[in-house]
């Protein structure tokens, strides 16, 4: 990927746990900071969020601009990434989060 500000945080929360990690990973794979988190937090302009729709249905506006949201189908949600989930789909979702 390109230009992506190593200092970024991506916050992640899911229910599954597998899911967590396995999106940790990629994040970290990037040069980028991930936390797995249990809540909704209070967005930095320069903080990202990946998450499920349930919890993206919480947020504002602002912080959507700022937030992947990972489901089965679409919604709609500014940044989405639905199945089926290749490697080529999960990177090129992950790298209009990083690059925003």
């Amino acid at each position: 990927m390109r230009n992506i500000k190593k200092d970024t945080a991506v916050y992640i929360l899911f229910d599954d746990l597998n899911i967590s990690n396995a999106l940790a990973s990629l994040v970290l794979s990037h040069g980028c900071t991930a936390k797995e988190i249990d809540r909704l937090p209070l967005l930095k302009t320069s903080d990202r969020l990946i998450t499920e729709s349930q919890y993206a249905n919480q947020l504002n506006t602002l912080q959507l601009e700022q937030t992947l949201v990972v489901g089965n189908q679409k919604n709609s949600f500014p940044l989405e990434l639905t199945r089926p989930l290749t490697e080529e789909k999960i990177e090129r979702a992950l790298e209009k989060l990083l690059l925003k």
